[in-house]
């Protein structure tokens, strides 16, 4: 028997139901202990009516734990709900003794094999994490952490929950959605465990927790209906930033270019379906609606609005208007990349922007601005080989 976790409101119910019925298909005996963070998502669960899905409410939470009520008291609701992360594993062990090794996963994740290699690789280890595996060009993104707490997984022992106490303590004091002497949400304290807790593992199978900040290190490739990660069957996928404009128009991820038609076709298109039927089959909202998904600004900190897609058939309609879309993107991006060090008068730069746009995106030159940018260029970089 295996033990999972995870936490929603009502808004993320949908999201949580279909990795629900992904660990049922390739699970044989599990229970996952569902934490909901509103009445809706509690009711809706109860609804299931599964033995294997089992509803916790927040209120129990915060009757066992005094610290909850302070935190929630001096802190926005998205970081409270961070703050909960390590305070869910501490309550189902406390609540269930016999409960030998617990994983918690979010609720936006969903599992395309079996995970018996991720408890192959932790072996006798109390903790397990996995890094974020930015792809090189955001590798910036260190700065929010290392490991993702997307998926983690502790063993019901002295090491296992000394870690556990350490975090919720840490969380209890400051649970942030902001940087902060090091410090970020939930997510920056685990930089520090393989250093400071016993049994860490961190986890190195390139198919589990492939999510939009990493994928473009990675190949997915589809052989005999069997979705593969460059060599490892892929496991588990995070649908991090992905975005419902409506019903049947999404946007795949908010700031990352890492997705491919490939990861459109065979991830993001069944996935939405998915919580369309989650959505009709019981009666919640299908949650996650944003009217105005933006990607991240480039240096000129300005941010391209992204039109969403529609759930076409077939499938690979959908992967060709996404890399359309992206191939405008990128182009718009070293447009604005080219105005920005124009406006500066940095020509220096300037050239080697330009040069390097025209070379990735010959479609530049049918900008006119673009033109501009040649001649005062050309002229300037002149004026200075004179000087």
């Amino acid at each position: 028997m295996r033990y999972y976790c995870t936490y929603f409101d009502i808004n993320f119910a949908s999201r949580a139901l279909v990795l629900f019925k992904s660990l049922k298909q390739y699970e044989k005996e599990f229970l996952l202990y569902a934490l909901c963070l509103d009445n809706q998502a509690y009711e809706a669960v109860q609804r299931v009516n599964d033995p294997q899905l089992l509803p916790i409410n927040i209120n129990e939470l915060e009757e066992n734990d005094p610290r909850l009520p302070i935190a929630r008291s001096n802190r926005s609701q998205i970081e409270y709900y961070f703050t909960l992360s390590p305070f869910l594993p501490l309550h189902i062990f406390n609540r269930n003794p016999d409960v030998s090794l617990l994983t918690y996963v979010d609720a936006d994740c969903c599992y395309y094999h079996s995970p018996q290699s991720i408890y192959d690789e932790m072996g006798a280890n109390s903790v397990l994490i996995i890094e974020h595996r930015f792809a090189p060009p955001d590798t910036d993104k260190l700065k929010w952490g290392r490991y993702n707490v997307g998926l983690l997984v502790f063993r019901n022992d002295d090491d296992g929950r000394r870690c556990l106490e350490q975090w919720a303590t840490q969380c209890a004091d400051w649970c942030h959605d902001r940087l902060e002497n090091g410090k970020f949400a939930d997510q920056k304290y685990l930089d520090e465990w393989p250093a400071t807790c016993r049994g860490v593992h961190v986890l190195q199978h390139k198919g589990v927790n492939l999510a939009p900040w990493n994928t473009a290190n990675f190949k997915l490739h589809n052989h005999a209906g069997v979705l593969w990660v460059n060599d490892f069957p892929l496991i588990m996928f995070h649908f991090h930033g992905l975005r419902l404009v409506s019903p049947d128009k999404f946007c795949p991820t908010l700031d990352d270019i890492g997705i491919t038609p490939d990861h459109v076709r065979f991830l993001y298109m069944p996935y939405i379906q998915s919580l369309r039927k989650a959505s009709t089959a019981h009666n919640i909202p299908l949650g996650g609606y944003s009217r105005k998904s933006r990607l991240s600004p480039s240096d000129s900190e300005i941010a391209l609005v992204v039109t969403p897609l529609k759930l076409p058939s077939p499938f690979w309609l959908a992967g060709y208007r996404w890399h359309v879309m992206q191939t405008r993107r990128t182009r718009m991006n070293a447009f604005y990349d080219i105005i920005v060090s124009f406006h500066s008068r940095d020509w220096v730069v300037c050239a080697k922007r330009l040069r390097k746009g025209l070379f990735n995106h010959p479609l530049l030159l049918l900008n006119r601005h673009v033109w501009n940018v040649l001649f005062h260029c050309f002229l300037s970089l002149k004026k200075t080989d004179h000087a």
